[in-house]
């Protein structure tokens, strides 16, 4: 079996039977992880570690531990990967909860990202999180500010304190990329901070942001967003 496991691992770099080994690597389980795991510790093709999170992803809990240790590569991208896959695993992976605390602590912000987007999966609580989430609010220019806005939804609806975060997702409201503004118009409304309706006003008269508001002073629903909706209608015809 241990011969078996090698050879499909070397074939995950083999584009035609990568899905193949994927799957029967699946089936194998928990007999596999020591294998998958060294192979992912010390592999250099980008195919093959892809495809061991897959199978990792697949195994489900018992691949937890194997995910932990992976926690240490030296690759920024991998680490990232590692604590997606953690994060799949939802709840199975409380039993990681020490070592994705420790990785809120990594050098990179992505790193410390998804930590953060694991633990909030595993079913830690908002308390632990936030001080990451606000440094992470103010500093990312990217796409993966939209991670901080999903966390922020997942708290909300878990009915956990993150007014904390309010004054930072209005402060997004003036952030030079179009789309970290839409997204923030986004979160308010689902959120209801009502006292952003004022905010969320002039941007009906931006082409590139009217739906984004439209759709957040909707959601709120407020005289004050009512009236503005009205205005709006009556000004531009439509």
């Amino acid at each position: 079996m241990s011969f078996r496991i090698n050879r499909l691992i070397e074939q995950l770099s083999d584009y035609g039977n990568h899905d193949s080994c994927v799957r029967e690597l699946i089936s194998i389980g928990e007999p596999a992880l020591p294998q998958l795991t060294l192979a992912l510790i010390q592999s250099t093709d980008e195919q093959s570690i892809y495809g061991i999170f897959r199978i990792l992803n697949g195994i489900g809990g018992p691949a937890v531990q194997a995910l932990v240790q992976v926690l240490i590569h030296g690759s920024n991208a991998v680490r990232v990967a590692a604590l997606q896959a953690l994060a799949s695993l939802g709840t199975e992976a409380r039993d990681a909860t020490p070592h994705l605390i420790k990785a809120m602590n990594d050098e990179d912000d992505e790193v410390r990202l998804m930590a953060s987007y694991a633990l909030l999966s595993a079913g830690q609580r908002a308390e632990q999180l936030l001080p990451t989430l606000q440094a992470l609010l103010t500093t990312r220019e990217d796409g993966y500010i939209f991670v901080v806005y999903e966390m922020i939804t997942m708290m909300h609806k878990e009915g956990d304190d993150i007014s904390a975060m309010i004054p930072l997702v209005l402060e997004q409201l003036h952030h030079p990329l179009p789309f970290v503004r839409g997204g923030a118009m986004s979160l308010l409304g689902d959120l209801g901070v009502v006292d952003a309706v004022p905010q969320l006003v002039p941007f009906l008269y931006d082409s590139t942001l009217e739906a984004f508001a439209l759709d957040a002073l909707e959601t709120l629903d407020t005289p004050a967003a009512r009236q503005a909706i009205e205005r709006f209608h009556e000004i531009t015809g439509r």
